[in-house]
């Protein structure tokens, strides 16, 4: 029987070979301790990076109405609503009224409950639904907000709009000067027609975009309709009978697409330019006379304070400081550089200015007494009467805007990101 073969003996490892394994398995260890440790620190700071860049400023309270108190993320959702659609360039105006509609939904939203108004869970829910918004508290203020608008105008200031009311029709032209006035009256006499002679010498802003002919105006809203703030406006037409034309009515307040400079040069600069100084006044005839008192030898600065409606200058002696030869082309910098210093230019006129006053010259081609106004014009005057609503009632709450001009531009450059800009 053959013998059975024994296990070759286990070999003992030496004490330098235990000495150099147990050494081996150390620097094992501390390499795999070293980089789980360096993987650690490598997320954790991705992941500081990502909560300090991405999250923390979403956090961060941009405004206070009352006790509320409204996050950058909050108002980043209103603004990626309101932005949909919008050019590149539209967006710091949206970044603004996008705040504002944060702020106006709120003050709606807790005032409406005093006049009975208000909008129920299962609404908001439905409304989300419909919009396709996640449900959220911004989606779901977004979506009350416009709820209650819609309830409000239909159910509260559509009673405060008249269905119907005296109104005119009206063609109207503003004329800049006396003598202007005289002119376009005399040609007006002479047979000539009112709405050409509109489109020619009107300066006023609305009558000029309408070619003179404004149609139906409704007493009492010359203002919200058309834009034109003009009490002397409005009693002019309304006191007119139809098919009469009235004479020509000086008003002071009205805004007209033109003023006069008298300009003094300083001094001149190959580098910097000319500086400059001016008076802007309303009329050809005043810029002469403000021109004729600097000749004999009265303040400049004192005649600007007097006469002067250039906000920016007026209360600093006229100073319209340094003019570059190529940064305007406009009436200041034809001056600038065609007056020698210390000589006065003639009256130059500029119609990039505006100035106040002007004389109305009105025809009143027919009047009802009672016409019912416009669907979309009774609209307007709804919401009008909305917006004047909220700005007195804003004022029983404390509102805190917070919004830096850097977070601004934060959300701003958020926005362009998902768009892939």
């Amino acid at each position: 029987m053959p013998k059975k073969s024994r296990p070759a003996p286990v070999r003992q490892p030496t004490r330098r070979q235990l000495s150099r394994w147990r050494r081996e398995r150390r620097i094992q260890r501390i390499t795999v301790i070293a980089g789980t440790i360096f993987m650690v620190l490598v997320v954790a700071y991705a992941s500081y990076g990502y909560y300090a860049e991405e999250l923390k400023p979403l956090n961060q309270p941009v405004l206070k109405v009352d006790n509320s108190v409204f996050t950058m993320g909050y108002y980043l959702k209103f603004l990626k609503l309101y932005s949909q659609g919008q050019a590149e360039a539209m967006l710091p105006t949206i970044a603004e009224l996008s705040l504002g509609a944060i702020e106006q939904g709120e003050v709606m939203r807790r005032e409406a409950v005093g006049l009975g108004f208000a909008v129920t869970d299962e609404e908001v829910k439905q409304g989300l639904k419909a919009a396709k918004l996640p449900d959220d508290r911004a989606h779901a203020d977004f979506i009350a907000t416009r709820l209650l608008t819609r309830k409000m105008l239909e159910d509260y200031f559509d009673a405060r709009v008249p269905v119907s009311c005296e109104q005119a029709y009206v063609q109207a032209m503003l004329l800049q000067d006396e003598d202007t006035a005289k002119v376009v009256v005399e040609r007006l006499n002479n047979g000539e027609d009112f709405l050409a002679l509109a489109k020619e010498f009107t300066v006023e802003t609305v009558t000029k975009s309408y070619g003179g002919e404004l149609g139906w105006v409704p007493r009492g809203y010359v203002d919200k309709v058309f834009g034109i703030e003009s009490a002397t406006f409005e009693e002019l037409v309304f006191s007119l009978e139809p098919g009469t034309v009235s004479q020509t009515v000086y008003d002071g307040f009205v805004n007209k697409n033109i003023g006069y400079w008298v300009v003094e040069v300083l001094e001149k600069s190959e580098t910097q330019g000319s500086h400059i100084r001016g008076i802007l006044v309303g009329t050809k005839k005043q810029a002469m006379e403000v021109r004729e008192r600097l000749e004999n030898g009265e303040d400049f600065a004192a005649l600007a304070k007097e006469y002067s409606q250039d906000d920016a200058s007026r209360d600093n002696g006229g100073d319209l400081g340094w003019v570059q030869r190529w940064s305007d082309t406009g009436a200041l910098s034809r001056l600038a550089f065609s007056l020698e210093p210390g000589t006065f230019s003639q009256p130059t006129p500029d119609v990039s200015r505006q100035t106040k006053g002007g004389y109305w010259l009105v025809k009143v081609v027919e009047k009802e007494s009672d016409r019912k106004l416009d669907d979309g014009i009774r609209e307007g005057l709804k919401m009008d009467a909305l917006s004047d609503w909220l700005a007195e009632v804003r004022k029983n709450h404390k509102i805190e805007r917070l919004m830096t001009e850097q977070q601004q531009m934060w959300a701003i450059k958020k926005v362009l990101k998902e768009r892939g800009k």
